[in-house]
């Protein structure tokens, strides 16, 4: 019985004998040269297809800048109610648990930002995380409420 499977890079080849053609004990020889020439046949086959795709750099739009500005300027609308709490050193009326799903839904945000790579992302979360916590904290320290 003669069975021989050649592999290279460019060409893959299956040899075989008239005695391996009639003999059954070579069907696990067959099945591996089989197997072997589909997986590079695949292999090929995703090469052909992935593609380079390159984009002219563009200049960055109004809009762009904009969301930057806003991503910068939004977090602060909570600072006065954390400059009260702060000041007044009651947090009777702010409610815990809405604050604490702030921080969590921040946290949430923070990973998609830090797993994606945005950088506005991580701006607008990261002041939103530290602006909320610090009401968070107070409330809890001066006595709001849970509900």
């Amino acid at each position: 019985m003669f069975v021989s499977c050649l592999v290279s890079k460019s060409r893959f080849t299956l040899v075989f004998s008239k005695a391996s053609l009639l003999s059954l004990s070579s069907t696990k020889n067959n099945l591996l040269c089989l197997y072997l020439m589909s997986r590079l046949h695949r292999h090929k086959y995703q090469e052909a297809r992935k593609v380079l795709v390159i984009r002219k750099a563009t200049k960055p739009r109004i809009v762009d800048r904009l969301v930057y500005v806003a991503a910068i300027i939004e977090p602060l609308f909570s600072l006065p109610q954390a400059y009260q709490i702060y000041n007044d050193k009651a947090a009777t009326n702010v409610s815990i648990l809405s604050w604490l799903g702030f921080e969590c839904m921040t946290l949430i945000w923070l990973w998609y930002g830090i797993t994606h790579k945005d950088k506005m992302i991580l701006i607008y979360q990261g002041l939103f995380f530290v602006i909320d916590g610090s009401v968070l904290a107070g409330a809890t320290y001066y006595g709001g409420k849970l509900y």
